[in-house]
């Protein structure tokens, strides 16, 4: 990514014209940053918003780069903003109006965003390029960083969630536990299956990413702190799997090949093999990181 048009995340906002578009530009960053807040305070660290960068460029992608810079294009902010152009687009709105109701203007546009932004802090929080560059490749090429992006997807989707359940907590908004969780996967299909692939294979591909998403939001317990139900041997998960798939309900999950009934068993991939091999050092990494920032802040 070269540095062509770069602004900060304040600046981008403040520039944004008093139009629809400036209004959805900023309600989704006025209301996805703070997911990134939380997430900093969380681990003892304090969010530079300096850090927070936009730069011009019709391709969606972000990164995080070193010292904690997490930059988004304005393509990105474009296939955020932009309904899907394809038949799904009518049931995406008809499902997320049945789940949520009026709030789906607001946050089908800030939800997808903090999820991203939390994608990128977990890259750099669980030192995820050290931990590539240790791996040994045990399959094939590339399976090192699908095997982080995984763990990316997987952290910040469960960010996303507590977010948004402390949010319904407090605001009473009424939400139902598995259309909270539903949405929240319907937005995320919305946008990993509407923006170009990634060519280099350095992600898995999107069907795998959404199957691992959707499985981590089934497993998630409802009570802060609980252990998930990684195995689905709860039978309150395996009722969860179902009412979550009847839910959202979309067309395209057939041909995508998996469904609820099979959410039991790891979608075929030899990418779990790889981050079982890697786990340990993105854990010690991630440990020594937060130990060095702990460390700073008290001297």
């Amino acid at each position: 990514m070269d540095q062509a048009g770069l602004e900060t995340f304040e600046q981008f906002v403040n520039g944004a014209e008093r139009s629809i578009r400036g209004d959805k530009i900023r309600i989704m960053f006025n209301m996805g940053v703070p997911m990134l807040v939380e997430a900093h305070l969380q681990r003892g660290s304090a969010l530079d918003h300096s850090n927070l960068l936009v730069f011009q460029d019709s391709t969606p992608q972000s990164d995080a780069i070193f010292g904690g810079r997490i930059r988004v294009s304005t393509g990105l902010v474009d296939a955020i903003m932009n309904d899907p152009l394809d038949p799904y687009g009518t049931v995406y709105a008809d499902v997320a109006a049945n789940l949520v109701g009026d709030l789906d203007s607001s946050w089908r546009l800030f939800v997808p965003f903090g999820w991203i932004l939390l994608h990128e802090f977990v890259h750099g929080m669980h030192q995820h390029s050290e931990a590539e560059r240790r791996a040994k490749k045990i399959i094939a090429p590339n399976l090192e960083s699908q095997a982080t992006e995984r763990d990316a997807d997987l952290v910040a989707v469960a960010m996303v969630y507590r977010h948004l359940q402390r949010l319904s907590w407090h605001f009473r908004l009424n939400i139902e536990d598995d259309c909270l969780r539903s949405i929240i996967y319907l937005y995320l299909h919305r946008l990993l299956a509407h923006i170009p692939t990634e060519q280099s294979g350095s992600h898995p591909p999107a069907a795998v990413r959404l199957f691992h998403l959707f499985a981590k939001l089934v497993t998630l317990a409802v009570v802060p702190g609980e252990l998930p139900d990684v195995g689905v041997e709860r039978q309150e998960t395996k009722d969860r799997s179902a009412r979550m798939h009847s839910l959202v309900r979309m067309p395209c999950w057939d041909v995508r090949g998996w469904s609820h009934e099979n959410i039991e068993h790891d979608f075929p991939s030899p990418i779990i093999a790889q981050w079982e091999a890697m786990k340990d050092d993105v854990g010690d990494l991630s440990a020594q990181l937060i130990h060095d920032i702990k460390s700073a802040r008290e001297s």
